[in-house]
């Protein structure tokens, strides 16, 4: 008899145990019957803390009874990943999976559901109801895309759901102590291991990333070349429109960085996974420079924070830097990028 969840998909980490898996399914299930997406709408946040020190920002999803689920994402990059959704700041979907871990439960319908979770449900030997939705669990870690949980994934996100489950059933309840806690001006309830509950302030403003430090030889090496007075740049980084991984993995989803001209050619684009926005875009211009030979007359961004990260760099090589509203030929390489690895996917049967 396995001892193991997902073994298969997990082999090169530790998977969970079937113990896991029930212990998972338990508290599931509770919310499954608790339903709070009946009641509460996905705007309202509360905290947990499944471990001393961490913090989740969880919410609630299914207003329109098509995705249920209940999701949870870590410190304030996942505070401000909830509130750049809400306000519809994403450019593209995979933008949500580079900013910080996610866990999340989905209620799915009994067609829905993948061989590997009805293995592993099954290994659990748990009830299943003819008809009812089904809970399968997932994580997102920063820089990948959802992946099925290994064991500490599993024990981290079964605390999420079982703090959230106490809450919850306590706030959903007709006499309930905790009745206007999501109406507080700058804060949400918070979950504390030991299940108290007290209030978590929402995080400020984001905190100021140093732009990256300068190679001074290089960039006076950089400064003597001659500057072409024709030539224009358009400097952007974004997450790259395909995942990279073998089949069977976790998916990795990678950064491009890519420097244009106006006149819609790219030069030396750079596929990195972890390395720093403002590391990148500087690596990226010194590279594409480097090649040419010259420097150009300008340098253009689309954001005044991308403009302050390469801002030393640019200065000790001797070139301005603009700040547009649009970088029209970057948006062409991005478009036709996409449209592109769109050919070549196989269309699904």
């Amino acid at each position: 008899m396995a001892t193991h969840a997902y073994a298969l998909q997990l082999d090169a980490e530790t998977p969970p145990l079937v113990e896991d898996i029930r212990r998972l399914w338990e508290v599931s299930a509770r919310l499954l019957d608790l339903a709070p997406w009946t009641r509460i709408g996905e705007s309202a946040l509360f905290a947990v803390e499944p471990e001393p020190g961490r913090l989740f920002w969880g919410h609630v999803m299914g207003e329109l009874g098509e995705v249920l689920r209940l999701q949870f994402y870590e410190g304030a990059a996942g505070y401000r990943l909830v509130q750049d959704l809400s306000l519809g700041r994403i450019e593209d979907s995979l933008d949500i999976f580079v900013r910080t871990l996610q866990i999340y439960v989905d209620f799915e319908l009994p067609h829905e559901i993948e061989p590997p979770d009805k293995e592993a449900i099954s290994l659990a030997g748990v009830h299943v109801r003819p008809g009812a939705r089904i809970p399968v669990w997932r994580v997102a870690r920063k820089n990948r895309l959802p992946w099925y949980p290994t064991a500490e994934e599993a024990r981290l996100l079964a605390s999420c759901l079982e703090l959230s489950a106490a809450f919850l059933t306590d706030y959903l309840a007709p006499r309930s102590r905790h009745r206007g806690v999501f109406d507080r001006t700058g804060a949400a309830p918070k979950i504390h291991l030991n299940g108290s509950i007290s209030s978590e302030p929402f995080p400020g403003d984001v905190p100021v990333i140093a732009p990256p430090p300068v190679d001074e030889p290089a960039a006076a090496k950089l400064a003597k070349l001659k500057k072409d007075a024709r030539l224009t740049f358009e400097l952007d980084c974004f997450a790259a429109p395909i995942p990279i991984g073998e089949p069977g993995r976790r998916d990795s989803i990678p950064h491009l960085a890519i420097c244009m001209e106006p006149s819609f050619k790219a030069h030396r684009p750079l596929l990195e996974m972890d390395s720093d926005r403002g590391e990148q875009l500087v690596r990226c211009l010194s590279q594409t420079i480097e090649a040419l030979g010259k420097r150009p007359k300008e340098v253009r961004v689309k954001s005044r924070e991308d403009a302050r990260l390469i801002a030393p760099f640019c200065e000790r090589s001797g070139i301005p830097v603009l700040v547009v509203a649009i970088l029209p030929a970057a948006v062409s390489f991005r478009t036709n990028l996409t449209e592109h690895i769109g050919r070549q996917r196989p269309t699904p049967a």
